[in-house]
């Protein structure tokens, strides 16, 4: 999100000047190589180059369309979506709302 008052190249800025993670970050997930990742508030794609050389599908959702443009460029192979965590979740779990856990009990909902 560019304002009137940022300037134009803050985003590689922030790439810059941002560390990156641990490798052994990635290892902490025991992810199998044939795994789909989804990875919310990407950035810049920091992480997501860690995820993309060793998983094989890494969707990443960032909302701002700067850091996105920087993402998809580091990232070739991302499936890159404009959005929210709240976004997604409402558009990937609408058809798996029966295993939700029930905040109250803990166990699971059952299929109406």
């Amino acid at each position: 999100m560019v304002t009137d008052d940022m300037p134009r190249h803050w985003y590689e800025d922030y790439e810059r000047g941002r560390p990156g993670y641990p490798d052994q970050v990635v290892d902490l997930a025991e992810l199998a190589p044939s795994a789909t990742v989804l990875e919310l508030a990407a950035g810049t794609g920091k992480f997501t180059r860690q995820l993309v050389s060793r998983i094989a599908h890494v969707v990443a959702v960032e909302p701002d369309t700067g850091m996105r443009r920087l993402l998809v460029a580091g990232c070739p192979g991302v499936e890159a979506i404009d959005g929210t965590a709240e976004q997604i979740r409402s558009r990937t779990t609408r058809s798996t709302r029966s295993s939700w856990p029930r905040p109250s009990t803990g166990s699971t909902t059952k299929p109406r």
